[in-house]
């Protein structure tokens, strides 16, 4: 307790806030556990969306099913095999391992590619579906290039001018982008961070 007050009061509260979260988060895990039997954080799923974003082929629902099985059988001969249980958070990992061996494979037999395919992921990061659409992905990408470059531009002079939350604003841009940049690129991942945009786009041309 001594500790806590010598932390002093903006510390105590970031704590607090630290411990809340953690009493809504651990009744769920405890629950996973027994119920489930799998002791997962709080849910699963970034192992198969690193997959999914791991190789255009992949990008979309229509393109990996017909590619995944003979990717599995590929990867099981690599020494990285499907789990036997039926446990999501052990398949979850599985596919992560198997999104991993898809980008060590690409960086040992085309290593100049990785550039190019990082520059495409980021650009799909804008317009990307799970669904082929050529005119409705032309048009999210003509929306977002009209929103997101205004709009980080105006939140980048608010901070230039030390006001404190466009610092937020900006962390949790940077934190979507670089999330799903690394894992499945996709419009709908990016949604949560476009209100915030579209304030600091109006602001730009008002």
């Amino acid at each position: 307790m001594l500790a806590l007050l010598a932390y002093g009061r903006r510390a105590r509260a970031k704590i607090a806030v630290l411990v809340g979260a953690y009493a809504v988060v651990i009744p769920r895990n405890i629950r996973k556990l027994i119920v489930l039997g799998d002791p997962m954080p709080v849910s699963v799923g970034l192992g198969s969306v690193f997959l999914q974003g791991s190789n255009t082929r992949f990008f979309t629902g229509e393109g990996k099913r017909p590619h995944y099985r003979e990717l599995f059988a590929e990867a099981a001969a690599a020494g990285i095999r499907k789990p036997a249980t039926d446990r999501k958070s052990a398949i979850d990992g599985w596919m992560g391992r198997v999104g991993l061996y898809v980008y060590e494979k690409r960086f040992k037999e085309h290593p100049l590619s990785m550039l190019p395919f990082m520059a495409l992921k980021f650009a799909r990061l804008w317009y990307g579906t799970e669904t082929r659409g050529i005119r409705r992905e032309i048009l999210l990408a003509f929306c977002s290039v009209l929103i997101v470059p205004l709009g980080v531009g105006r939140w980048l002079r608010w901070r230039s001018e030390a006001r404190g939350p466009a610092a937020i604003v900006l962390g949790c841009v940077a934190y979507f982008m670089i999330l799903h940049w690394i894992t499945l690129p996709q419009i709908r991942y990016m949604l949560p961070v476009y209100p915030l945009l579209l304030a600091g786009s109006t602001a730009a041309v008002a």
